[in-house]
């Protein structure tokens, strides 16, 4: 979507543009979802209902396009869980990483499946086995687990970006999906995404970490 067209289309486009600056994490599912409904309205209209259950494409918004750029150097803890736009280049990328979308849980008792979607980047696992009334008896079972391609992409500011005698900020990014390798080390670039906090480890060995994020 772009999201100038959404902002000069009427009254109400500006403020659901406000709100999906605001709350991306609450509109954007619900952008998915509209769209997926719409796609299988169409469907239906053309009689490739059939078709389209049997090879139901995961449909994404990706907004683009904001008014306002963000700058690398100013970004305050209030853009914290917000949609920003940033440019920048990139000066490194990582190795595809496996991310797990959904999980695939079996009881050890019974043998009984349950599968759980991630969350809001977190998985619940089952307590209860509802077949043999057990606790805590659920195994992950990588194989039958659903995973999407993750990639570590970090962002620096361009040199005409930097005040004079000064390093250049940097963010990390992350890519999902179909953006995974879209871009290489030098590429100027600018991205849209949700600003996010992230906690430090004191030793990359250890799981504790700092309490500042």
């Amino acid at each position: 979507i772009d999201t100038m067209h959404l902002f000069y289309h009427n009254q109400d486009s500006q403020q659901l543009y406000h709100q999906l600056l605001n709350y991306p994490m609450e509109l954007i599912p619900l952008m998915d979802l509209v769209v997926q409904r719409e796609a299988r309205r169409i469907a239906r209209i053309n009689d490739e209902e059939d078709d389209f259950a049997t090879h139901i494409p995961l449909i994404q918004v990706r907004p683009y396009n904001l008014r306002e750029i963000s700058n690398l150097r100013c970004l305050d803890p209030i853009a914290m869980d917000t949609l920003v736009c940033l440019k920048g280049m990139i000066v490194r990328t990582s190795p595809i990483i496996p991310d797990l979308k959904v999980a695939h849980f079996s009881c050890v008792i019974c043998g009984s499946e349950h599968q759980v979607s991630i969350e809001r980047g977190r998985i619940e696992e089952t307590l209860r086995c509802d077949s043999c009334n057990t606790k805590n008896t659920f195994q992950l079972v990588h194989n039958r687990s659903l995973f999407a391609d993750k990639q570590l992409v970090r962002l620096q500011e361009t040199p005409d970006q930097v005040p004079p005698g000064q390093t250049p900020a940097s963010v990390v990014t992350f890519c999902y999906d179909n953006l995974v390798d879209t871009c290489q080390p030098g590429d100027k670039v600018e991205v849209t995404g949700v600003l996010r906090a992230q906690p430090v480890r004191v030793n990359p060995k250890i799981s504790k970490v700092k309490s500042i994020y």
